[in-house]
């Protein structure tokens, strides 16, 4: 009798690798015991795809694929600890994935710390990470007042180099007063502004705005 390929049983772990519980245990990269022991329940999914011949193999593929993991983090902690925003962004996302509040206050303590490295710099040095916060801090719900801050001077920066996605998350701040006062007339312009440059965005903004 045929059996799926090992393929198939690595798509079903790389799944697994997403879940909440598999990102708590990976949000410290001292938790190694407890990425292993999810890794194990990994093995016997894979297990299930091959031949009992191919256990050993099973086990062993599955434990290199998640020290590989470690490894990464590893990886990222002391990059960020060296105040590289990239892998703050990277470690942020990891610890908000947590479904533990104290694991997400430290995520947002590394998004803040992202942000401000980012806009410390001279210009946009990583254009698509620029636009990842931008986003993430306009969206956020229940802005506290540094928070507005750092949404505001992200937009700005964008707004400032001509790009649609800063004039639009600017055209927010002044719509919605994050980080500066209200101007429905400053929103207007810069919606437009995006508009023009084809963001779908910053049109259906603009058109709720004027109607």
């Amino acid at each position: 009798m045929s059996t799926p390929s090992l393929t198939a049983g690595f798509e079903s772990l790389q799944t697994r690798v997403q879940e909440p519980a598999f990102q708590e245990a990976a949000a410290s990269s001292r938790q190694q015991a407890g990425i292993l022991r999810l890794a194990n329940d990994g093995c016997r999914q894979i297990i299930s795809y091959l031949d009992y011949d191919s256990l050993q193999e099973a086990r062993t593929v599955c434990k290199i694929f998640c020290l590989e993991i470690i490894e990464m983090l590893h990886i990222q902690h002391a990059k960020a600890a060296t105040g590289d925003v990239q892998a703050q962004y990277v470690n942020a996302r990891i610890y908000l994935s947590s479904q533990q509040g104290s694991i997400q206050k430290i995520g947002m303590i590394l998004m803040r710390l992202s942000a401000m490295g980012a806009l410390q710099q001279e210009g946009i040095k990583d254009l698509a990470l620029y636009h990842k916060l931008s986003d993430f801090f306009i969206n956020l719900e229940g802005h506290s007042p540094q928070n507005r801050q750092i949404a505001f001077h992200l937009a700005s920066e964008g707004a400032r180099q001509g790009y649609a996605w800063g004039q639009t998350n600017l055209g927010v701040c002044y719509e919605k007063g994050i980080g500066v006062e209200v101007d429905e007339e400053v929103a207007a312009r810069l919606y437009g502004l995006a508009a023009a440059q084809g963001d779908a965005r910053a049109q259906a903004r603009l058109e709720n705005l004027i109607t």
